[in-house]
């Protein structure tokens, strides 16, 4: 299996969320062609805490990475493949800057099929 596609999910809570903001912001910015998706102030799918989305293909892995490393602050962050397997996407094919915070695997599909 070749992955082509990744996202990752820069998580924040009340505390960091002026940050988080201002690096949403940032990333919409300085981070085209990749899309950054909404800023949520809520728990959404498999998500422990608040984040917004930034997914991005192969080609840009190196500039989308060297950028959160240099930015993220504090913030933790969770880096995947998307290939449609949800499960080991969020499990297996990823890692984390800063602290791992988990998932809900719950909430994930183990099958796109």
């Amino acid at each position: 299996m070749e992955i082509t596609k990744f996202h990752c999910h820069v998580y924040f809570d009340a505390e960091t969320k002026i940050y988080a903001n201002e690096l949403w912001a940032r990333a919409k910015k300085e981070l085209h062609p990749s899309t950054v998706g909404t800023f949520h102030e809520k728990l959404v799918g498999p998500h422990l805490m608040w984040n917004f989305m930034i997914a991005f293909t192969k080609e840009h892995f190196l500039e989308v990475n060297l950028w959160l490393m240099k930015n993220r602050s504090n913030l933790n962050i969770l880096v995947h493949a998307d290939t449609g397997y949800d499960l080991i996407d969020h499990t297996e094919r990823c890692f984390w800057y800063g602290q791992n915070i988990g998932i809900d695997k719950s909430k994930l599909d183990p099958d796109p099929e």
